[in-house]
């Protein structure tokens, strides 16, 4: 049987190319794309939300061990890319092994590798250009995955939602008026909007195009003349949607979005590099626009308002319940030696979010991880009806998940033990603890940035020689992206700042391939700490702190009491005593008990 790849193989000399290049991305560069979109999936097997997969010609390098395949992603998958890519070489492309080393040194002088310009951005190209001289990137008109592509699924083009003022709490008017003003004062003439997420920010617009976040995929422009130019199918919108846009909003069909940037012919666009594809970049190139990487909206998305605030509060106290049931029925399901699956986990957290939520529940933030002993090892596993494991005993059961509202989205972490856990595990999970604590606990000045945030995690971990090879903390859309904006905790790629009012996740942990994962994750606001005795007109002055949202019981029979000081025991029994006042009543006088007994006092 011909697999995927050696049918893009065979294609290669086609098109005149020595190798190509397929990211997970789709033009519009969100983490999840369309099934429609998913061309390295079509080529790898691989299933996780980040990764680039080159392919070369078998006579397009030099000697014997040269390879002709790689398929690079970040620590979070690189067992399940292990697992799914076998025709593959995984390499971690936060290493040393980065796309351009691995072509400079797999390739011969010259090789011709293309690449689709809907899907690169002209930075990541430039690097590699930058750092693989030898090679030539050229840009193909048509990629050749989507001619090989037989049974290729169907584009979504979902119904168009309000977002009401309820949730989002500032009317897209007042949003545009922000923009525009910014625009302005940054001396652009219009700006280019090629991110969904932003889009449906701007616009208090939500929609179904990709799996777990409620994109509308589209383009949109900003200029001062009639202000928002929308390029979407208008059978989409509703006639009341079309009337809450006014006439500011401009309605156009998306195949009239790239012919129409011939009117910004010698103007200065502004646009975020990131997200603007190299295709974009060199239409506004040849019809004489200035491009200036701008993405001052990226910044106003990820600052919540009060309204944002409050509700998305609201929606961690409903999750946190729904979360808190369910880890009470693995708890009765484990006791009576049920024959409990991954899978059975997965189902039962979909009916209690649910059942806790209502009508304001729109479906998971993400694919539900449920990882049993060595599974759970396995950074971002999702049980499937291949993978599927019954709950061993006498290991760690790691529980990651989250849930999209009207209000707000959650992501939560929890590791519990099943059965007798080893003193081994009972100890790293305190270490893991001890950093999430004292991450949670932290105060630091306006600007501090998330790389400097991370060690306070890691830092129980790292002297007993241990780390995680994923990040600490990623930015929360609200009733948008679990994973937002270019606020991060980590060790590498977290240069940029902490500002107030966003969310971010707090996630250490430790994984033992082949054994056992742990994870404890809580989301937190970034809250302001001004200092009253000081000069409250000087912002630079101020410090920050973290709140924390999520609230359900962490596993207390994996606490090595031992290791925690003071502090930190003050810490947790807070935190659980927060946790039983919300939710003890909420449950029957069995599921009361539990939680008792779950939030003692250490």
């Amino acid at each position: 049987m011909t697999t995927n790849l050696q049918l893009l193989k065979s294609t290669l000399e086609k098109y005149n190319l020595d190798g190509f290049i397929v990211p997970s991305n789709d033009e519009f560069f969100s983490e999840y794309t369309p099934e429609s979109e998913k061309r390295l999936k079509w080529l790898t097997g691989f299933l996780g939300s980040n990764g680039t997969a080159i392919v070369l010609s078998d006579n397009a390098g030099e000697g014997e061990n040269k390879e002709t395949t790689a398929l690079f992603t970040d620590g979070r998958y690189l067992l399940q890319a292990k697992n799914q890519s076998p025709e593959f070489k995984i390499y971690n492309q936060s290493n040393l092994k980065s796309p351009e080393s691995w072509l400079n040194k797999n390739t011969k002088k010259g090789a011709v590798i293309g690449v689709d310009p809907t899907l690169h951005n002209i930075e990541t190209l430039s690097l590699i250009q930058l750092n693989a001289p030898n090679i030539k990137l050229v840009s193909v008109s048509k990629n050749p995955i989507d001619e090989l592509w037989q049974d290729r699924p169907e584009k979504i083009k979902s119904n168009v939602r309000m977002h009401v003022r309820k949730y989002s709490g500032t009317p897209s008017v007042v949003k545009i008026n922000n923009l525009l003003e910014a625009m302005l004062a940054d001396g652009g003439d219009a700006v280019l909007i090629t991110e969904p997420s932003t889009i449906c920010w701007l616009m208090n617009i939500r929609g179904k195009d990709v799996d777990y976040t409620p994109l509308v995929n589209c383009y949109a422009t900003l200029e001062p003349n009639w202000i928002v130019t929308l390029y979407i199918e208008e059978e989409r919108l509703h006639k009341k949607i079309i009337k809450y846009f006014g006439g500011r909003t401009l309605i156009e069909k998306p195949e009239n979005f790239v012919p129409s940037l011939e009117r910004f012919a010698g103007k200065r666009v502004l646009c975020d590099f990131d997200t603007t594809s190299l295709y974009l970049y060199n239409k506004l190139k040849a019809i004489g626009a200035e491009s200036i990487n701008w993405d001052k909206h990226s910044t106003m998305v990820v600052q919540k308002n009060k309204v944002e605030i409050a509700g998305t509060k609201a929606a961690h106290l409903r999750d946190g319940l729904a979360l808190t049931r369910c880890l009470f029925w693995i708890d009765e399901q484990i006791s009576a030696k049920a024959d409990l699956s991954e899978l059975d986990i997965v189902a039962k957290l979909e009916e209690c979010r649910k059942e806790a939520s209502g009508a304001l529940y729109n479906g998971p933030s993400f694919a539900s991880i449920v990882g049993s002993g060595s599974n759970g090892a396995i950074i971002h596993y999702q049980p499937s009806l291949e993978t599927n494991k019954k709950i061993e005993y006498d290991t760690l059961l790691l529980i990651d998940s989250g849930g999209q509202y009207d209000d707000g989205t959650t992501d939560v972490t929890r590791t519990i033990a099943i059965g007798t856990p080893s003193d081994e595990m009972r100890h790293i999970f305190t270490l893991a603890l001890k950093g999430h604590i004292a991450l949670a606990s932290a105060i630091f000045p306006v600007y501090t940035r998330g790389v400097h945030l991370d060690a306070l995690a890691r830092q129980f971990l790292w002297q007993e020689k241990l780390d995680y090879k994923h990040g600490t903390g990623h930015g929360v859309g609200c009733y948008l992206s679990v994973h937002e904006g270019v606020h991060r905790i980590a060790k590498e790629n977290a240069d940029s700042h902490m500002p107030p009012h966003v969310i971010v996740s707090n996630e250490p942990g430790y994984y033992k391939e082949g054994e056992y994962g742990i994870r404890i994750e809580n989301l937190m606001l970034v809250k302001t700490l001004y200092d009253k005795t000081g000069d409250d007109e000087d912002f630079s002055d101020d410090f920050l702190a973290f709140e924390t949202l999520t609230l359900a019981p962490i596993d207390n029979n994996l606490i090595e009491v031992e290791l925690l000081t003071k502090q930190e025991k003050t810490w947790l029994n807070n935190y659980h005593a927060r946790v039983f006042s919300e939710f003890a009543d909420k449950l029957d006088e069995k599921g009361q008990a539990w939680l008792k007994e779950k939030c003692k006092e250490l």
